[in-house]
């Protein structure tokens, strides 16, 4: 299996498998990447984007995934996620974001625990209850234009458990367990994907869940 680690852009190389790994108040949603065919030359690059610190997907100098945090007050009000990315040592990876307008605060960590898994750990903690919001989570993007006729276009799981992309011997897939408050394709466009932790409501405190 050819894969490395490119520290100082943050990415995970492979041509085989990659399994990007998140916890989002302890849920753990994986990505899996499956590259079992030698007829893919150019390697499918996994980085960690330095402004969000959330996954890229890339491949022969095009980008074929990319991921932002997307949070909205009532009546869809922009409420966005400031965030801070650090380098905190080899592999590993510190992401802070707050958000004033819904009042909750994220504390990520990112780690390599081996050559074929990235893990991210979020923390979200929401200082009062707010109602009647949109509320948000990670908006991923898809370049079907350029990787849709290689990969096709990705699917939704079912319950809200995350989605796949790609066909046999070049597939990746992210799935949450437990399911997420929603997921779902933007304005039924197969090249958005929206998952909320946060639906009609920001609990306050901290949300704690994990993968069975």
């Amino acid at each position: 299996m050819a894969m490395r680690l490119l520290r100082n852009k943050h990415e995970l190389r492979c041509r085989k498998d990659l399994i990007l790994v998140a916890k989002v108040f302890r849920i753990i949603f994986p990505l899996l990447c499956l590259f079992s065919s030698p007829a893919f030359a150019a390697p499918m690059i996994a980085s960690v984007d330095q402004r969000s610190g959330l996954p890229v997907i890339s491949s022969g100098g095009g980008v074929a995934m990319t991921s932002d945090f997307v949070f909205w007050q009532n009546n869809w009000l922009w409420a966005g996620l400031s965030t801070q990315f650090e380098v905190v040592g080899p592999y590993l990876y510190s992401i802070l974001g707050n958000s004033p307008s819904l009042n909750f605060t994220l504390d990520g960590r990112i780690n390599r625990p081996s050559e074929r898994q990235l893990i991210w750990v979020f923390d979200l903690n929401a200082r009062t209850t707010m109602s009647d919001v949109v509320g948000g989570g990670i908006a991923f993007k898809f370049d079907l234009a350029a990787f849709g006729p290689e990969l096709g276009e990705p699917e939704l799981l079912p319950d809200n458990r995350g989605w796949t992309w790609g066909k046999e011997g070049r597939r990746m897939e992210m799935r949450f367990d437990p399911p997420l408050a929603s997921v779902y394709f933007e304005k039924d466009q197969k090249s958005e994907i929206r998952v909320f932790f946060y639906k009609g409501e920001v609990p306050q405190g901290l949300s704690t869940t994990s993968l069975l």
